[in-house]
């Protein structure tokens, strides 16, 4: 009896052996719940838009540390990213967009999509969502499926903000007559033309006198055209530009004894600017589409501030586009959360991604004070846009109140309208 108990026992044992080794063989999906999702990113890191891209890029590494060990990835998921950087170069762009296909990534963040124009269509032709600081207006208001979203807002209402507050100015100044205004619009490609007449509607919508102008991406000089504007007598000038392209504008209508009141879009803003030029960008003001280091009444600049004390010590402030590609991110995060929620890791694609952003409304990542939405017919994102100010401490403070752009008008959603004179 007792030899028959023992072999019960030893059955048992076995048995138990046996069902637990099952039981962890059947728990082996589950560790598929902690696989990466991995996005790309491309970018200019070591070309004429480098300052802009770093920080951003500075931004988005933070982000993916904060969503990983703060919120424990995106559902249980971790984020991984592969950077490459494409130096404003179309060859190393399309490599590295090759790269990030082998890879299957189902997501791709690129700043300067705009300006390295391959990516503008890659995306579209290998179904890869691209999320980019700009595009053509076609790729803003798309009339047919498309990859490419913004999270920029359609940059005529910039345009349009940039006279509102000249005139408010000019008229707090108790001036008289119309004042004058300069654009410089960036040269590549189409641009110039679109963002020209983008300077013409809006000048004459406010009355006052204008003169454009075009600069490249990275200039060896702006001699020519601050002659032009400071001939013209400009009051104000709007510098619609790199930050290679700026720094040139600067040190040239300095050589020139040329002061005109300052405007600019994000080329302004970049974390280079005060360490090139100093005291020659102190009191110019630019336009954010995001938040700035210095909102702290906002509390996802509060929790950004927090977040620099314990990860970056050494780092006492940051510039506008760090804390925009920290707040784009997460919102870029929210979608990919949203399509994992839908189709599942496993069926996470470009398909998914794409669907996820056309179905995301009105959705503000921590209390960041500014509100991401796409449609399927409405790829920009955001809508409006604020003005800061350059300090002697060079830091960015509040110039202006959120503008809200006007919808554009049916035909103005065509990069064809923009393109007629």
């Amino acid at each position: 009896m007792k030899f028959y108990r023992s072999m019960a026992f030893a059955v048992t044992l076995v048995l138990a052996i046996v069902l637990s080794t099952a039981c962890a063989q059947k728990q082996v999906p589950q560790e598929q719940e902690t696989e990466e999702i991995v996005i790309g990113i491309i970018d200019d890191f070591s070309g004429p838009m480098a300052s802009m891209c770093l920080a951003y890029l500075d931004a988005e590494n933070d982000a993916v540390r904060y969503i990983n060990e703060k919120q424990g990835g995106i559902l249980g998921h971790p984020i991984k990213t592969i950077v490459i950087d494409h130096r404003m170069d179309s060859t190393l762009a399309i490599s590295g967009w090759d790269r990030l296909k082998t890879e299957q990534v189902p997501l791709v963040i690129s700043v300067t999509a705009p300006a390295a124009t391959v990516l503008q269509t890659s995306c579209q032709d290998d179904g890869i969502p691209i999320i980019a600081g700009g595009g053509n207006i076609d790729q803003a208001y798309p009339t047919e499926p498309s990859y490419y979203f913004m999270n920029v807002p359609a940059l005529y209402g910039v345009f349009e903000s940039v006279c509102d507050l000249t005139l408010k100015d000019w008229t707090q100044k108790g001036k008289t007559g119309k004042p004058k205004i300069g654009f410089d619009v960036v040269s590549i490609g189409s641009y110039n033309k679109i963002f020209s007449k983008m300077s013409r509607m809006a000048a004459e919508k406010y009355g006052l006198e204008y003169i454009i102008t075009a600069t490249s991406i990275a200039p060896a000089d702006a001699a020519t055209q601050v002659l032009q504007v400071k001939n013209f007598g400009c009051d104000y000038m709007y510098l619609h530009g790199t930050e290679s392209a700026v720094i040139v504008w600067l040190k040239d209508m300095e050589r020139q004894n040329f002061h005109p009141i300052i405007f600019g879009s994000t080329g302004l803003a970049a974390p280079e600017l005060f360490s090139a030029t100093g005291e020659l960008c102190v009191g110019t003001t630019y336009y954010a589409h995001g938040p700035q280091w210095t909102d702290m009444n906002r509390p996802g600049i509060e929790m950004l501030h927090k977040l620099n004390s314990e990860w970056h010590p050494e780092v006492k402030d940051r510039p506008g586009h760090y804390c925009r590609g920290f707040v784009s991110f997460l919102a870029n995060a929210e979608v990919v959360k949203r399509a994992v929620e839908k189709a599942g890791h496993s069926n996470l694609n470009g398909d998914a991604i794409k669907d996820a952003f056309e179905h995301t409304k009105n959705y503000e990542p921590a209390e960041m004070g500014v509100e991401y939405s796409w449609t399927a017919s409405d790829h920009q994102g955001i809508h409006g846009c604020s003005w800061y100010t350059w300090t002697e401490d060079g830091i960015g403070v509040a110039a202006s109140d959120w503008y809200e752009f006007e919808p554009l008008t049916g035909e103005q959603r065509t990069q064809a309208w923009w393109l007629t004179e």
